[in-house]
Parts: structure tokens; C-alpha cells; sequence
């Protein structure tokens, strides 16, 4: 966990401080590879979960029938360039976490936003704004193999900007 007490609301400088802190945290256990993880933001916490020193990335950390809580970045189409209709983004929602090998027992969308930021590049600037839709499930284990990889990897899009972990 790492703690932000005054957490940003630009998701593009909070991504930049997760990085920092985990480069840190791996750097001073003399590990030099590229730190593979995920996170989620919440509150002023940020979780992680990866291949990072003293973390136990385990599908055994999934608990059957409890709830689930999780970000997704809500977009579809071929480019991934629109949001998903707030009417169909409870339909949508069970069909990406399906896809990652859970089953669906009772799902509410709890929050439907839009997080933004700004890439400052040498010599331009973007803005970054994505569809983000706050879900809380209830699942079972159907593929236990794809399951424990979704439990590292996360579900869709986004998730350098702390979307698609699933945490309890």
C-alpha cells in the first residue's frame, strides 16, 4: 500500500507517483527488472499488487461469495474511443468480468465517472479522459487458471491509471 494523504485528482501524476514509489520499493530489495503490477486507487490509498518484493500475489487471496470491488475503464468500439452507454453498463460490466473466467453472481454499478489528467510531453500536451464505471460484484471462480491471472493482470483497460484490480 502507499499512502497519499493529499491525493491527486490528475490520473496521469498519479500514475507517475506509483511508478516512483514502486521503482523504490524494487530498486532497494537490488531487483533491477521492470516491475510488472496493477493498483487500485482507494480513498487516499493506493493498493498494489505484482511481482514487487513482499508481495504475495496469490488467486488464493480471492474469497468466493464475498464482494468484489473493481474500476473499469467503460469504453468500446473498435478503437476503444466511446463509453459505454450508461444504460448498458451493468450487462457490459458482467460480460468483461466473465470473459476473465468468473462467474457473475450479483453485480451494481455504484458510481459511473469520468477521470481525467494531463500528459505534459517536451513539446505538447495531452489530455487524457476515460469512462470509468465503479462496480461492486459478487463472484465465483469458473476457469481457476484464467482467474488467478486476472487476479495479478486485472480486468480491461486503463489499468496503468489503477483500473481493473479487483480487491475486497
Amino acid at each position: 500500500m502507499i499512502a497519499l494523504p493529499d491525493i491527486e485528482t490528475d490520473l496521469y501524476r498519479i500514475h507517475q507517483l506509483v511508478w516512483q514509489h514502486v521503482a523504490r520499493a524494487v530498486e532497494s530489495q537490488g531487483r533491477f527488472a521492470r516491475p510488472e503490477f496493477i493498483y487500485r486507487i482507494d480513498g487516499g490509498m493506493i493498493r498494489v499488487r505484482g511481482n514487487l518484493p513482499k508481495n504475495k500475489t496469490s488467486v488464493s487471496a480471492f474469497r468466493a461469495n464475498a464482494p468484489v470491488h473493481l474500476d473499469l475503464a467503460a469504453v468500446w468500439g473498435s478503437e476503444h474511443e466511446n463509453a459505454v452507454p450508461e444504460a448498458h453498463l451493468a450487462d457490459w460490466c458482467a460480460e468483461k468480468i466473465e470473459s476473465a473466467g468468473f462467474k457473475v453472481a450479483s453485480l451494481a454499478v455504484t458510481n459511473f465517472q469520468y477521470r481525467c489528467g494531463v500528459k505534459h510531453a517536451t513539446d505538447n500536451r495531452q489530455n487524457i479522459r476515460i469512462p470509468v464505471a465503479s462496480v461492486t460484484t459478487t463472484v465465483t471462480a469458473g476457469d481457476t487458471l484464467a482467474c488467478a491471472l486476472t487476479w495479478r493482470q486485472g480486468i480491461g483497460r486503463g489499468k496503468r491509471f489503477g483500473l481493473g484490480m479487483l480487491a475486497h
